[in-house]
C-alpha cells in the first residue's frame, strides 16, 4: 500500500498547477489592453479555463492513467488522432521556445545593465544579441538535460519559485503599496478608451494561451490523496487564483507604465524599474531581472525535457524513427533532445528575417497559441464524445452535474478555441508588418505543422497494412 504521507494533497496540487500555468511572459503582451484586460480574463476563464478544468476533473477521475490527454483522445478517436494531438503539443512548444528564450534575453539585458549599456531595451532589440542568447539558453538547457532528471527537477522547482512565483507576488504587492501611498496612477479606467487599441482583439489568443495547461495536472492523478474529492477541489481553487493573479499582475504594470510605452518583452521590468526608483531600492532591478532570467531558463529546460518524452512516445509508437526513443545511461532520450534543439535553432532564424524583434516575438507568440488551440479543439471534441459514450459513477468518478451540463461546457470551450484561432489573425499595432504578410506567415506555419503529421499518418497506415499483408 502506498505511503499516504507521500501522496499529494490539495495545497501541493494547487501549487503545481500555479507554477505550471501562470505565465509571466505573456503579461507584457496583454497589459496594453488596460482595464479591458479584466473582461478578457473573465471571459477566458468562463469560456476556456473553466471548461478545461471540468473536462480534466471528469476525465482524470474516470481514466486516472499516465498520459492524460493522449490517452483520452486515443480512447475517443484512436491511435492516429492520439498521435496527432501529441504532435501538436510537441510542435506548439517548439515554436514557443524562441519566444521564451527572447524573453530571457531581455531579462538578462536588464540584470546586466552595469555590464552592458544603460538602455537594456535597445540591447534587447538587437537581433544578434537575441539570437545569441536564445540559442545559448536553449542549447545549454539541452546539454544539462542530458545528464539526468535529478538536477533538472530541483532546478525547475527553484526556477519556478524564484523566477515566477516571487516576481508575480512582488509586482502585485508593490502596486498595492503604490496605490495606497497616493502616487499617480497611469491606468485609464475608461473601458471604451482601452478598446480603441488596434491590437485589442488580437490579444484574445494570448489571453487564452495564458490560461492553458490545467490538463497537465492529470499526470499527478495517481499521486493525489483521495483523488475523487481532492483533485477536483484543487482544480476549482486553481480556476479561481490563476485568473485573479494574472489580472492583478497586468494592472500592476498599467498602474505605472502608460499603455503605449509597454514593451512586449520588458513590460514587467519597466514596472519594477518605476517601483524600485520610487522606493529608492534601484539595486533590486538587477536582482529581479536575474530571477526572471533564471525562471525563463529553468522553464525552457524543464519543458524541453518534457517534450523530448513526447517525441520518445511518438517514436515508440512507430510514427518517428526509433532512434529518437533511445535513452542514454541517465535514462534521458538524448537523441530526441538534440533533434529538438536543431529544430528550435532553425525556428530562431526567423528573427533574422523579420522587420523587428517585436514583430517576430508577436508572430511566434501568436502562432504558438493558435497551434495550441488546435490541440484543445481535439481535447474538447474527445471530452464530448467520451461524455456521451460512457456513464460516470458519481460515488467513484467526479462529475460537475448531468451529462448535458458537461457537454454544454465542452461545446463552449471548443467554440472559444475556434474563435481564438480566428482572433489570432488580427494584426497587432506597431508590428512593422502588413496584415497580408503577418497572416500569410501564420497560415503557412499552421499548414506546415498540420501537413507533416498527416503525411506521417498516411505512411504509417501504409506500412502497417504492408506488414499485415506480408504476415
Amino acid at each position: 500500500m502506498r505511503d499516504r504521507k507521500k501522496l499529494i494533497g490539495v495545497l501541493s496540487l494547487v501549487t503545481i498547477n500555479f507554477l505550471a500555468i501562470d505565465s509571466l511572459r505573456n503579461i507584457p503582451l496583454t497589459a496594453p489592453a488596460g482595464i479591458a484586460i479584466v473582461l478578457f480574463y473573465i471571459g477566458g476563464t468562463l469560456f476556456m479555463f473553466l471548461p478545461c478544468a471540468i473536462a480534466t476533473a471528469e476525465l482524470t477521475t474516470k481514466w486516472p492513467v499516465t498520459g492524460g490527454l493522449s490517452c483520452w483522445v486515443e480512447t475517443a478517436f484512436g491511435k492516429h488522432t492520439s498521435f496527432f494531438v501529441v504532435w501538436m503539443q510537441w510542435v506548439y512548444n517548439l515554436v514557443w521556445f524562441p519566444s521564451i528564450t527572447a524573453f530571457a534575453a531581455t531579462q538578462l539585458a536588464y540584470s546586466g545593465k552595469f555590464l552592458f549599456v544603460d538602455d537594456p531595451i535597445s540591447l534587447s532589440n538587437n537581433v544578434w544579441y537575441v539570437m545569441i542568447v536564445s540559442l545559448s539558453v536553449f542549447w545549454v538547457a539541452t546539454l544539462i538535460n542530458c545528464f539526468g532528471m535529478r538536477f533538472i527537477s530541483i532546478f525547475s522547482i527553484f526556477g519556478a519559485i524564484i523566477g515566477k512565483f516571487i516576481p508575480l507576488i512582488l509586482v502585485i504587492v508593490l502596486a498595492a503599496i503604490w496605490i495606497f501611498s497616493g502616487n499617480h496612477i497611469e491606468l485609464n479606467t475608461s473601458l471604451s478608451s482601452s478598446f480603441s487599441h488596434g491590437d485589442i482583439i488580437g490579444l484574445i489568443v494570448i489571453v487564452l494561451f495564458s490560461l492553458m495547461g490545467i490538463e497537465m495536472a492529470s499526470s499527478h492523478a495517481g499521486e493525489v490523496r483521495n483523488p475523487q474529492k481532492n483533485f477536483p477541489r484543487a482544480l476549482w481553487i486553481t480556476v479561481l487564483i490563476i485568473p485573479i493573479s494574472l489580472i492583478l499582475a497586468n494592472l500592476a504594470i498599467d498602474i505605472v507604465v502608460p499603455a503605449g510605452e509597454i514593451n512586449s518583452r520588458a513590460g514587467l521590468m519597466q514596472s519594477f524599474d518605476v517601483f524600485f526608483k520610487a522606493f529608492n531600492i534601484t539595486f533590486m532591478d538587477n536582482v529581479i531581472a536575474l530571477s526572471l532570467f533564471v525562471g525563463a531558463f529553468a522553464g525552457a529546460a524543464a519543458w524541453s525535457l518534457g517534450l523530448s518524452r513526447y517525441l520518445k512516445k511518438i517514436a515508440q509508437n512507430g510514427y518517428m524513427p526509433k532512434s529518437l526513443a533511445v535513452e542514454n545511461k541517465n535514462g534521458i532520450p538524448q537523441n530526441a533532445l538534440l533533434f529538438q534543439a536543431v529544430i528550435v535553432t532553425i525556428i530562431c532564424l526567423i528573427y533574422l528575417f523579420m522587420p523587428s524583434i517585436k514583430s517576430a516575438y508577436w508572430l511566434l507568440s501568436d502562432l504558438t497559441a493558435q497551434l495550441a488551440l488546435i490541440a484543445y479543439i481535439i481535447f474538447f471534441a474527445a471530452a464530448i464524445k467520451l461524455r456521451m459514450k460512457y456513464k460516470w459513477i458519481k460515488k467513484v468518478q467526479y462529475t460537475v452535474g448531468p451529462r448535458w451540463v458537461s457537454i454544454t461546457f465542452y461545446v463552449i470551450g471548443l467554440i472559444t478555441c475556434v474563435l481564438g484561432i480566428g482572433a489570432g489573425f488580427i494584426l497587432p499595432s506597431g508590428s512593422g508588418m502588413s496584415l497580408f504578410s503577418f497572416d500569410s506567415i501564420l497560415v503557412v506555419g499552421i499548414l506546415i505543422f498540420l501537413i507533416i503529421p498527416s503525411i506521417i499518418m498516411i505512411i504509417k497506415t501504409f506500412m502497417d497494412k504492408h506488414i499485415s499483408d506480408l504476415s
